[in-house]
């Protein structure tokens, strides 16, 4: 049986960070982070297919965060999290500044969010 895949999630909302890593959990081995400086901690230590990131949190935003991934790895896929439709312009900033798509809050069917993770991870 092949390891299962690592998921970093970071979301300054608690419960929000915890329902993904419920909806992810059985497919997933998910590291969930509040502080998107201790996440960027754990991105040194141990490699992420797949990051999950808030968009909008305190101290490193999103978008900042994105960049300091970019600079740390270039190969890991970055997914951010809002309630922002694709149009937003902080979001437009977020895919600019390396995500890959984007999660809108209130989260999608489970299935679906699989589906979306899955697509991602390389």
């Amino acid at each position: 049986m092949s390891p299962r895949s690592k998921i970093l999630i970071v979301d300054d909302e608690a419960e929000v960070g915890e329902i993904l890593g419920v909806l992810l959990e059985e497919q997933f081995d998910c590291e969930i982070f509040t502080d998107a400086a201790h996440a960027l901690e754990a991105l040194r230590r141990t490699d992420f297919p797949l990051i999950i990131t808030d968009l909008e949190m305190p101290q490193i935003n999103g978008v900042r965060f994105i960049k300091q991934v970019r600079e740390l790895n270039q190969k890991t896929s970055i997914l951010i999290s809002t309630g922002h439709d694709s149009a937003h312009p902080k979001v437009q900033e977020a895919l600019k500044a390396g995500a890959n798509g984007i999660l809108t809050k209130p989260f999608m069917d489970p299935d679906d969010l699989i589906r979306s993770v899955r697509s991602l991870i390389h």
